[in-house]
C-alpha cells in the first residue's frame, strides 16, 4: 500500500513535521519543482500535475528500500513522472471523446 504524500501549497511545512524521512521521500519534497515541471511540460498547462505527481511517488513507494540503497533517487523520480505523465495522455487519447446532445 502506497503511503499518502500530500500534495499541497504548504509542502514544506507539512515536509518538515513528517516524522518518516527516507531517501525517495526527502528527494520527492525537494525535486518537487521539477518533478512539477516535467509533468507539465507531457501533459500541458492545464493538467492536474498534482494527481501524476502522487501515482508516481505510489509506483516507487513500495521500493522505496531498494531506492535507498542506489544513495539517488533524483534520476528515478523524474523518469517515473515522465513516464507517469505520458501514460496519463494515452489513457486521456483512448477514451472516446462524448457529447452532450440538446
Amino acid at each position: 500500500m502506497c503511503a499518502y504524500i500530500v500534495i499541497e501549497t504548504n509542502w514544506r511545512a507539512i515536509y518538515n513535521n513528517t516524522v518518516e524521512k527516507d531517501l525517495l521521500t526527502t528527494s520527492f519534497y525537494k525535486l518537487r519543482a521539477t518533478l512539477s515541471a516535467t509533468a507539465r511540460s507531457v501533459l500541458g498547462p492545464r493538467a492536474d500535475v498534482d494527481d501524476v505527481l502522487q501515482d508516481a511517488f505510489c509506483r516507487l513507494w513500495s521500493r522505496r528500500e531498494s531506492i535507498a540503497d542506489r544513495g539517488d533517487a533524483s534520476g528515478l523520480l523524474v523518469t517515473t513522472v515522465r513516464n507517469v505523465s505520458i501514460d496519463a495522455v494515452r489513457r486521456k487519447a483512448s477514451r472516446p471523446v462524448t457529447t452532450e446532445l440538446d
